[in-house]
């Protein structure tokens, strides 16, 4: 789920492979009449999770970051536009998909717009090294990339955004199905080596990071994670 205007967008991995969305604009998720139908995004197909951002709080501009289907390793982004949120979900259209700066991997990409540095930033795990990546993209240019930052994962990274400050969080699990936390200055520069999740906390799947864009001022990110009992838990994982 992403913010989208007032409202929440959702995307998810259908069967067949095709990436589905659907979105409200009242701002209640909770009521299942807000929601408008599921539609396939014409010519997109991953196996694997989909990550979507919003350029900017409100913006109704979206990036979303995929990998390739099958044995298709290559990561992709498509944008979409701002546009108004009372059509049919079936009249959006999304940017044929681009190659992210050559970008391949196992698992899924991890994506996060920084309203400091008007950029976006993609998170990968290394194809050859299982070390995690970054790559970014100065609003209408060229995707630059890869930039290592060590580390190493069995899983999907996930990054996100304070949005009051620009600074960057990436969390991943290790083979042991423990966390680790890096924070990045808006340009990218790490400002800290790999730090362990403080709890010893296990899990077995990919964690991920959200920010609360209600809370204007706080700097605050939040981690979302799966117990080792398949509880769904949750901390506040970053505070500037």
């Amino acid at each position: 789920m992403v913010a989208w205007g007032p409202g929440f967008a959702i995307f998810h991995t259908g069967t067949d492979g095709r990436i589905y969305w659907t979105f409200t604009t009242t701002g209640r998720p909770t009521s299942a009449d807000n929601w408008l139908e599921w539609n396939a995004i014409s010519g997109q197909t991953t196996n694997a999770a989909v990550s979507v951002t919003e350029l900017g709080v409100g913006s109704r501009a979206l990036y979303m970051a995929y990998r390739g289907s099958g044995q298709d390793n290559h990561v992709y982004g498509s944008f979409l536009a701002s546009q108004g949120g009372d059509r049919p979900v079936s009249v959006f259209s999304w940017t044929t998909p681009e190659v992210i700066a050559g970008g391949q991997s196992w698992s899924a990409p991890s994506v996060t717009w920084n309203p400091v540095s008007n950029e976006l930033f993609v998170a990968i795990r290394g194809l050859q090294d299982n070390e995690i990546y970054i790559a970014r993209q100065p609003y209408g240019q060229q995707w630059i990339g890869w930039t290592p930052l060590g580390g190493g994962t069995i899983d999907a990274p996930s990054i996100a955004t304070d949005p009051d400050h620009g600074t960057m969080l990436i969390v991943v699990r290790d083979q042991n199905s423990r966390l680790w936390f890096r924070t990045l200055l808006p340009g990218g520069t790490p400002t800290a080596s790999w730090t362990p999740e403080s709890t010893g906390w296990q899990t077995p799947f990919a964690p991920g990071l959200t920010v609360d864009n209600s809370t204007s001022g706080t700097g605050a990110i939040y981690l979302l994670t799966t117990g080792l009992k398949d509880e769904v838990w949750w901390k506040q994982a970053y505070r500037d």
